[in-house]
């Protein structure tokens, strides 16, 4: 009887892992995903559409050096933006510069950027409004705070995500100047080896929408 009922408990956990790998929910949802090649990999001299941007990357480099994206979507004005990277140590520095091709006047926008903590800590900067953003991630990459400041403020004020984890999912809930924003839940479902496998957006009066979703290859290491 316990040999019986260690084959049921058994089978059960297979079938949960299942359901938290990348082809379980390409599968639930119909998702149609590109082929990944080894230049795909390498970061290497690529051009990449989506369906908002076209992503022109540089340099035959490891890590990124620059990134030049166009915004291909109608009915939006055209934007040019390019990004450089400069690594010190376990800190990146990159300057974003954007232009609104189609409007008149004042088209540039500047924002400086530091990361930290291998990426789990972004700190922003506009010039222009001569405020500082700063955002958190857990190692998973779960975003716990997203805040601001500007002349004048005597501190931060922005959102901070609460998290908690149930059997399928960690739910993150936004909690805004001490309330609660129920219009703005995210579920992240998660692999065995727990790293982010798909990433749900929750709203009020609407269907959830994926808002990422990472395949792994047989080694645990992400693909895309």
């Amino acid at each position: 009887m316990r040999i019986f009922t260690l084959i049921i408990a058994l089978f059960f956990i297979v079938q949960a892992q299942k359901r938290f790998t990348s082809d379980y929910f390409v599968s639930k949802y119909n998702l149609s995903l590109p082929e990944v090649s080894q230049e795909m990999l390498d970061i290497s001299a690529l051009t990449h559409t989506s369906d908002l941007w076209e992503y022109y990357y540089h340099e035959n480099t490891d890590k990124l050096d620059s990134i030049v994206r166009m915004l291909t979507i109608e009915g939006a004005p055209r934007n040019l933006q390019k990004d450089e990277y400069r690594y010190y140590g376990d800190t990146v520095y990159v300057n974003s510069v954007s232009i609104f091709i189609d409007r008149k006047g004042d088209t540039s926008s500047v924002t400086n950027f530091k990361y930290t903590d291998e990426f789990r800590t972004q700190l922003a900067y506009k010039p222009k409004y001569n405020c500082i953003w700063k955002s958190s991630f857990d190692e998973r990459g779960i975003k716990l705070l997203d805040v601001c400041k500007c002349p004048g403020d005597t501190g931060f004020r922005g959102q901070v995500f609460n998290k908690t984890k149930y059997n399928e999912y960690i739910e993150s809930i936004e909690t805004y100047r001490g309330e609660i924003d129920s219009n703005t839940i995210r579920r992240y479902y998660l692999t065995p080896f727990d790293s982010i496998v798909a990433d749900f957006m929750v709203t009020k009066r609407k269907e959830p929408f994926i808002v990422r979703l990472n395949v792994y290859n047989n080694n645990k290491k992400k693909k895309y």
